[in-house]
Order: C-alpha cells, then sequence, then structure tokens
C-alpha cells in the first residue's frame, strides 16, 4: 500500500542488521507524494471512528483485494493492495466532502481501475542481441550503480533513526514469499506480544516515515551532490 508499486529496491539491498527488507513500494526520486501516517490514519477513521473497529475493516478489505488481485492473475496481489490503499489515502481529502455511503466500495472502484492500468501498461521483453556500444552500456551500468549506492545510503541512514524494536518489524514483516511471509509475520506478532492486524497496522506507519525518510534523504543528497 503504502503507496506503492515501485521499484522492487530495498528487497536486494544488504541492511546493516544482518536482513533484507523488502518495504514492497520504496520511493523513486520522482515520487512526489509519500504516505504519511497522518494520510494513513485519516483513512482508518474514515473506515471508522472507532480505533479498532477500522483496523477490523481495513484488514477485511486487504484480505479481500488480495483475493481479488490473486484470482484475476497478478503475481504480486498484495504489492497492487498497497498501492490501492495508497490511492485511496492520497485522494481521500479530494473526494471525503462529497462521498455519500460506506467507504468501502470505493477501496474496490479505486483497485478496478488499478488493475485496468496495470492492464494497459507496455510487456517488458528481452533486448536479445540487440547492440549496444561500449559507451552506452559503460554509462547505464555507472548510472544504475550510483542510483543503487544513493538508495543503499539513505536506507542504512533510515533504518539507523528506527529504535530496535520498530527496526526489528520493518526487517522481517516484508520479508520471504507468501507462506514463508505468513509464518515469520505469526512469529514476529509473538515476540512482539502483538496481534496481526495490530502489527500489520504497526508496520504500516513504520514503512510510511521510513519511505518518506528515504525520499527526503535522497533529495537531500542528490541537490547536495549536484552543487558540488
Amino acid at each position: 500500500m503504502l503507496d506503492s508499486g515501485l521499484i522492487d529496491w530495498v528487497s536486494q539491498s544488504q541492511t546493516p542488521y544482518g536482513s533484507r527488507t523488502n518495504l514492497d513500494d520504496p520511493p523513486s526520486p520522482i515520487q512526489k507524494w509519500v504516505l504519511t501516517i497522518e494520510s494513513f490514519d485519516g483513512m482508518l477513521l474514515w473506515l471508522d471512528q472507532n480505533r479498532d473497529r477500522a483496523g477490523e475493516k481495513y484488514e477485511q478489505i486487504r484480505s479481500r483485494l488480495i483475493r481479488r488481485f490473486s484470482q484475476l492473475g497478478w503475481p504480486e496481489p498484495e504489492q497492487l493492495t498497497n498501492e490501492t490503499f495508497d490511492r485511496v489515502a492520497k485522494t481521500l481529502p479530494r473526494v471525503r466532502a462529497n462521498y455519500s455511503g460506506s467507504p468501502e466500495p470505493y477501496f474496490y472502484s479505486v483497485a478496478f481501475n488499478i488493475h485496468r492500468e496495470h492492464l494497459r501498461r507496455p510487456i517488458m521483453v528481452a533486448l536479445g542481441d540487440t547492440d549496444l556500444s561500449y559507451s552506452d552500456s559503460e554509462s547505464l551500468d555507472s548510472e544504475k550503480t550510483s542510483q543503487q549506492e544513493l538508495l543503499d545510503s539513505c536506507l542504512r541512514e533510515c533504518m539507523e533513526k528506527l529504535d530496535l524494536r520498530n527496526r526489528e518489524i520493518i526487517a522481517n514483516y516484508y520479508r520471504g514469499e507468501r507462506q514463508d511471509k505468513i509464518r515469520s509475520r505469526k512469529s514476529l506478532a509473538e515476540r512482539m506480544n502483538m496481534k496481526l492486524e495490530n502489527l500489520r497496522l504497526r508496520a504500516q506507519r513504520i514503512r510510511a516515515n521510513l519511505k518518506k525518510c528515504i525520499l527526503d534523504c535522497m533529495e537531500r543528497k542528490a541537490q547536495s551532490t549536484a552543487n558540488h
């Protein structure tokens, strides 16, 4: 969710804490909007003024969206579900005043639009034997390396700002695939003495803060480099 669907980047970055962290939707230098705790909490309050009921409704919608995206054949239904929640949180301040009725249908409408958008996206294919000059290849590799180094640097910097408990949550919550991820989250919830739904909400908030920190860090360092 948390505003989603970008480069699978953090999963490729080794953190200094001995584990690979996948945020599902890491920020891009050109990304203008980032989910904040305030916008996430605003979305929960729109679902229900009671915090516990809002969390339950959020979990129900999330489970249904993941199941539906999976039925539609998408290989990463959780990522599209994250993207749906991000889109809702982003547009909520604009639509709330004129919206009437239960909030749930709006989530499903946004999810359907995201499904259609992804269907229209071009399919990436291998270039095969396409010839690139040495200088072009070298330039692309250098740019990719610089970008990766910037991302890694900001990830480390922002992870170090987290307290130990939040660091453990974010480092482990998004780790693994499907069944391994489910088992890992149950184990993490037990270690943290938290309910699974509360752990999910906690991880979302940590991720929102971490993403904003990374984006700010990247912009700051890119600006600093440009000024030298």
